[in-house]
């Protein structure tokens, strides 16, 4: 899994953005860190979830129309617990509870989630860590 990782993903899809100039792919290029303008991590949404506490599951409605009650009420927990490292403003909350589908809370856990995982992690350890380096971490 993590060599193919690696090979479709890392060399096909991330290889262009490691070697913009600013931009460190983490867990690849921590040498590349403090002069970083960007980072670029590995996310999840459903495992920040899982991972936070957080429901994964009846946020998202594939059929559209108006949200159901469940998840509505899901939707409401899920920026709840999100709200804890970063501000959602009520027109961006609005627009996250009319996007059926759930695309909307999706970009939102996969920037969140990231960011809190970030501030938190020992990144000297990771660095110098003999899987995460080669093998990748997903920050959630």
């Amino acid at each position: 899994m993590v060599t193919h990782f690696w090979q479709n993903v890392y060399c096909d899809l991330v290889r262009p953005l490691a070697a913009t100039p600013g931009t460190a792919v983490l867990p690849f290029q921590y040498r590349k860190l403090p002069r970083a303008k960007r980072v670029a991590v590995e996310c999840g949404p459903t495992s920040v979830l899982k991972k936070h506490g957080l429901t994964h599951q009846n946020y998202k409605q594939p059929k559209g129309g108006p949200l159901t009650p469940l998840r509505r009420r899901t939707r409401h927990a899920i920026l709840a617990g999100l709200g804890r490292w970063v501000r959602i403003s009520d027109r961006h909350r609005r627009a996250i509870m009319r996007n059926p589908g759930a695309d909307a809370l999706d970009a939102v856990i996969a920037a969140a989630g990231p960011l809190h995982e970030f501030r938190e992690a020992d990144h000297a350890a990771m660095a110098r860590h003999d899987h995460f380096p080669r093998e990748g971490r997903a920050y959630v």
